[in-house]
C-alpha cells in the first residue's frame, strides 16, 4: 500500500486505465456537489493555492507485456469524485478552446478513454467524453447527462485556469498492491461510513469480470434492466424511524423467508442473528458460507450452490417488484382484497414487518382465491391492532419464523394460529368491543388516524357510484371537526377537561382533500362547514365521502355528536374488519329486575366519592333502599322529573348527557326514544336498555316515550351521583 497526496496530473497520466469494478454505484451527485464543485474550483483558479478534494483508493492490476495500456487501477473508493473532475474537465476545454489539454488527460495511447465506467453509465460517459464540441443533449434519466448539462449551463470559464485545476486540486491517493485484499479493504471502507447499499456489496461479492455471463444473465434483469429499474430500487422507503431504499428493504425480507426454509436448518441463534436489520451483508456472507455451501464443498460445487442461491433470489425480487410499492400511497385503492389496500399499511402504517410472508405467498400459493382471502383477514387483524393500538413488537417473529417457518399457505390454517392464541396474548386478534372502545378512547398519531379513516372509506365506497373519485391515501389530510381551540368560538363546555380528550379521538376526526385554512378550522361549526367565498370548509374538501355524510348534515357538533359518530365508526369498522372467532360484545350485563326491597338493616354507609373500584356498590338516593347502578340512574331520573314536571323530553336530554357514560357504551345515547330503539339494528338491544319491566318506560311532560341504557360502569355512575349531589339530593352507598 502506497498513499501521498496526487494531483489529476498524477493521477490520470496519459497512460493509466481506471476502472470502475461491480460494486461501485451508479454515479449520483447532484446540482449540491456540483455547485460546490464549480466555487472550488474558481477559488482554485483565483488565488492559485492547493486545495484538498478528498481521498481517492486505487488498486493496481498487473498488465502483459504486449499491452498498450501501462496501468490497469481499480477504483475503490473516489468514483464519484474522479467521474465529476473528468465531466467538468472536458465542459471546460470544450468551453476555452482547450479540448487538446483535457484530451491529453483523458485520452490513452490507444484513443480509449481513460476511465471505464460500469455498465450503467459507461455509454453515456463515453458520449460526454467524445464530444468534440459543446451539443445540446437531453438528459433522460442519466445523472452524467445531467451533470454534463449543469456545467455547460454554469460553468464561466473566465473564472477558470485548467493549468491551475490540474496542479492544484489535491486528492489524498491511496495505491493498493495487486496482491492485497480489495475486498477487506471495501469492506473497511463501508463499515468506516461509505454509505454503499447491501445490494452493491453483494454484487461485487458475487460477481467479477470473470463471472460477467452470469451477472448479465441473473442480476442486471433483475436489478439494473434499464433506469426505471434501477430507480425503484434506489427509491427509499420507511419503516418506523428507519429509512432505507427498496432493495435493502427486499434483501432484508428475502434473507428472513430462506432462514425459515428446513433445507437450511438454521440454527436458532443463528436466526436471531439474521434477523437484525444491521449488517445485513455481513449476515448474507455468513448464511452463504455456513448453509449454502459448505467446507467440503469442492470450488465448482460451491459456485453452483451460489449460483442457484442468486438465481433464487432474483426471483423473489421480481416478486417484490411487482407487488411492494410505496406509490400506492398516491393512486385509489379498491374495496376488494388486494395488495394494494395492504400495500397502504405497508408503506402509510409502518407495516413493512409483514412483506416477508406475503412474498412467501405470493410465491408459494398459486390460488388467486385463496391469496385474497389472506390478504382480507391480514388487512383485518393489521388494522384491528392499529385500531386498539396493541404493541407490534413481535411482528417480525410472527410473520417470520411463526408463520413462514410453519409454512401457513391458507386463510383456514392462518386464522387457526392467530385465533388459538389467549385473548390476552400480545398477539391476539382484538375483540369487538376493544375495537369500539378504541374507537371512544385511544388517541391516534396523525398517520395511524388517518389510515384508519381511509381504509374504512375505501373499504365502503363503490366507485362507480360516486361522482367524486377517491384519492390516494397522501393526498387526504387530517381534520378535527371540533378545533383544538375550541374556546375561542365553540361556547362554554361542561367538563373541558373531557372535550379536549373527545375531540382527539377517532370520532372527531375527519381525512379531508385540503387542510383547511386557520381562520376557518378554528371557527364555528357553521362557518366551518360552509367557509367562505374565497375559502372552502368541510363541505367542499370532504364532499363525496361516505365517512363525512352524517357530519355535514349536522347542524351542529358536540360531543354527543362525536360520541355518536365514534359508534357509528366502530360499527364500519367491525363490518369491513370481521373477526371471526373473538367476542363480539363481552359486557357484563345487569340483569332487568323489579326495584329492589326496602333494606332494613343497612352498614354505615360513605360518600362514594371517597371509594374506588368497588365493582358490587349499591346506592341509595333520598332514603330509597340501596340499588344497583342501572336501577340507582333510573331511580335517579324518576326523581328528577317529579322535581322538574314540565321537563320536556329535550331538557331531559340536556341534563342527562351521553357524557355521563363511559366511551364504548352509548350505543344511541343514555336516553332513548322507544321508536329510536325499535328502529335501532343491534342484536344485542334488549341487553343494552331497560325494556323488559313494567316500569321500563319513561314519559317525559310533553309525551316523548323513552328507555333508559343499561351499561353502567363504577366510574360513570361516579359522574351520575355527583350530578345527583349537585341537584340536592342526598346519595349514599354501601359494599
Amino acid at each position: 500500500m502506497d498513499a501521498g497526496k496526487r494531483t489529476i496530473s498524477d493521477i490520470f497520466n496519459g497512460n493509466r486505465k481506471l476502472v470502475i469494478p461491480f460494486f461501485q454505484r451508479t454515479y449520483v451527485w447532484k446540482e449540491e456537489q456540483w455547485t460546490r464543485l464549480i466555487e472550488d474550483m474558481e477559488y482554485i483558479s483565483k488565488t492559485g493555492k492547493e486545495y484538498f478534494l478528498g481521498s481517492i483508493i486505487l488498486k493496481s492490476h498487473p498488465t502483459p507485456s504486449s499491452s498498450s495500456i501501462g496501468d490497469i487501477r481499480t477504483v475503490i473508493d473516489g468514483q464519484q469524485r474522479l467521474t465529476t473532475m473528468a465531466i467538468f474537465l472536458k465542459v471546460l476545454g470544450l468551453k476555452s478552446n482547450q479540448s487538446n489539454v483535457v484530451a491529453r488527460l483523458f485520452t490513452l495511447d490507444d484513443g480509449s478513454i481513460a476511465m471505464q465506467h460500469s455498465q450503467n453509465d459507461s455509454e453515456p460517459f463515453n458520449r460526454v467524453m467524445n464530444l468534440t464540441e459543446l451539443e445540446e443533449i437531453e438528459p433522460g434519466h442519466s445523472n452524467i447527462l445531467n451533470a454534463y448539462k449543469f456545467f455547460k449551463d454554469n460553468i464561466d470559464e473566465n473564472k477558470l485556469s485548467i493549468q491551475k485545476i490540474r496542479n492544484m486540486a489535491q486528492f489524498v491517493g491511496i495505491d493498493l498492491l495487486p496482491n492485497e485484499d480489495e475486498q477487506q479493504i471495501f469492506d473497511t471502507i463501508n463499515s468506516l461510513g461509505v454509505k454503499l447499499t447491501t445490494g452493491e456489496l453483494l454484487k461485487n461479492y458475487f460477481f467479477s469480470n470473470e463471472t460477467i455471463a452470469e451477472y448479465n444473465q441473473m442480476w442486471k434483469p433483475a436489478f439494473e434492466l434499464d433506469d426505471e429499474t434501477r430507480e425503484f430500487w434506489d427509491q427509499d422507503v420507511t419503516a418506523g424511524r428507519i429509512k432505507r431504499n427498496n432493495i435493502e428493504a427486499f434483501l432484508s425480507a428475502y434473507l428472513q423467508i430462506k432462514i425459515q426454509d428446513p433445507v437450511y436448518a438454521v440454527k436458532s441463534e443463528d436466526k436471531v442473528m439474521y434477523r437484525r436489520t444491521e449488517g445485513l451483508f455481513n449476515n448474507y456472507k455468513n448464511f452463504l458460507a455456513e448453509y449454502v455451501t459448505t467446507s467440503d464443498m469442492d470450488e465448482s460445487t460451491k459456485k453452483q450452490k451460489i449460483f442457484e442461491f442468486i438465481y433464487d433470489l432474483t426471483q423473489y425480487s421480481k416478486i417484490y417488484k411487482n407487488c411492494f410499492n410505496a406509490d400506492a400511497l398516491q393512486s385509489e385503492v379498491g374495496s376488494a382484497p388486494s395488495l394494494d389496500r395492504l400495500n397502504v399499511i405497508i408503506y402509510g402504517l409502518d407495516g413493512m414487518t409483514t412483506i416477508p410472508y406475503l412474498m412467501f405467498i405470493q410465491k408459494n400459493v398459486s390460488d388467486d382465491s385463496e391469496k385474497k382471502k389472506i390478504y382480507e383477514y391480514l388487512e383485518s387483524y393489521l388494522m384491528r391492532r392499529l385500531v386498539c393500538k396493541t404493541h407490534n413488537n413481535n411482528y417480525s417473529d410472527l410473520f417470520t419464523e411463526n408463520l413462514i417457518g410453519q409454512n401457513i399457505q391458507t386463510v383456514d390454517a392462518l386464522k387457526e394460529y392467530i385465533e388459538q392464541k389467549d385473548p390476552e396474548a400480545s398477539l391476539a386478534m382484538p375483540s369487538n368491543l376493544m375495537v369500539r372502545k378504541a374507537f371512544h378512547n385511544e388517541i391516534m398519531p396523525n398517520k395511524r388516524a388517518t389510515g384508519i379513516l381511509y381504509l374504512i372509506e375505501s373499504k365502503l365506497r363503490n366507485s362507480a357510484m360516486f361522482s367524486v373519485a377517491m384519492l390516494g391515501f397522501n393526498s387526504y389530510s387530517l381534520e378535527h371537526l371540533m378545533p383544538k381551540k375550541w374556546r375561542n368560538n365553540w361556547g362554554i363546555a361542561i367538563d373541558p377537561e373531557n372535550r379536549d380528550f373527545m375531540l382527539q379521538t377517532l370520532g372527531n376526526l375527519a381525512i379531508i382533500t385540503a387542510s383547511l385554512n386557520s381562520a376557518i378550522r378554528d371557527a364555528d361549526w357553521d362557518k366551518k362547514l360552509d367557509g367562505t367565498s374565497s375559502k372552502g370548509g368541510l363541505k367542499k374538501h370532504a364532499a363525496g365521502l361516505v365517512t363525512m355524510e352524517a357530519v355535514l348534515s349536522s347542524t351542529d357538533w358536540d360531543e354527543d355528536h362525536i360520541s355518536e359518530r365514534a359508534d357509528w365508526l366502530a360499527d364500519k369498522a367491525i363490518e369491513v374488519w370481521p373477526s371471526y372467532s373473538a367476542a363480539t360484545d363481552d359486557v357484563e350485563e345487569e340483569p332487568s329486575s323489579p326495584t329492589p326491597v326496602l333494606v332494613v338493616t343497612t352498614p354505615e354507609p360513605q360518600k362514594i366519592r371517597n371509594i374506588e373500584n368497588i365493582d358490587q356498590s349499591t346506592f341509595s338516593i333520598n332514603g330509597s333502599a340501596f340499588l344497583k347502578k342501572g336501577a340507582f340512574v333510573r331511580q335517579f331520573i324518576r326523581l328528577y322529573m317529579a322535581k322538574y314536571p314540565d321537563a320536556t323530553y329535550a331538557d331531559l336530554k340536556r341534563f342527562f348527557t351521553d357524557s355521563l357514560l363511559d366511551t364504548g357504551y352509548k350505543f344511541i345515547g343514555l336516553l332513548a326514544t322507544v321508536e329510536e330503539w325499535n328502529n335501532w339494528r343491534n342484536d344485542n338491544k334488549l341487553k343494552r336498555y331497560y325494556v323488559s319491566a313494567s316500569d321500563a318506560v319513561f314519559k317525559s311532560s310533553d309525551g316523548v316515550k323513552f328507555y333508559v341504557n343499561t351499561q353502567w360502569t363504577l366510574n360513570s355512575v361516579k359522574r351520575v351521583v355527583e350530578l345527583a349531589e349537585r341537584e340536592g339530593f342526598d346519595v349514599q352507598v354501601q359494599r
